[in-house]
């Protein structure tokens, strides 16, 4: 498996640590889940290496081959289909694993708030994190998944639901 420091330039403007997990989200974060913890990420980025050095077992959904087993060896190749992971793939391998807080922080290239498609098959008693809030759809999908019953805290870039 080729990682990206060894591979060509993407197919299209993409920096992969560009993208990823800032300081402020790992202080939160930390207060809420305990290193050790299963984290199940849809999108890898620089910020899953910082998770697996503070001491969390990572399970990364990632879309582009060449970042898998970049930063750990729990990844899970699942291809962009209309607009999401590939479902079918993320669902067989996810069933398998026991995760303590879901971070939503990808796809990349697609709709994030496509993962309303199949969060009645995921653990949604855990906390939930999701990035990037600043964006529109992101800040739409932390509503979706919050609902009315859960406690929420936003931090502007990023929330979390617990």
């Amino acid at each position: 498996m080729q990682s990206i420091k060894n591979n060509d330039n993407p197919p299209f403007e993409y920096h992969h640590d560009s993208m990823s997990l800032k300081g402020n989200f790992f202080g939160h974060f930390g207060r809420v889940v305990e290193p050790g913890s299963t984290v199940l990420e849809f999108g890898s980025g620089k910020g899953t290496e910082n998770l697996v050095k503070l001491g969390y077992n990572v399970f990364s959904v990632e879309e582009h081959e060449r970042f898998c087993s970049l930063y750990h060896e729990q990844y899970i190749h699942a291809p962009i289909v209309n607009g999401w992971y590939d479902k079918k793939i993320v669902l067989d391998a996810i069933k398998k694993i026991k995760y303590d807080v879901i971070i939503v922080d990808g796809p990349a290239q697609g709709d994030r708030r496509k993962i309303m498609e199949i969060l009645d098959e995921l653990d949604t008693t855990v906390p939930i994190f999701i990035d990037d809030m600043n964006r529109k759809e992101d800040r739409e999908l932390f509503g979706l998944i919050s609902g009315k019953y859960r406690k929420t805290f936003d931090h502007g870039d990023y929330g979390y639901i617990i």
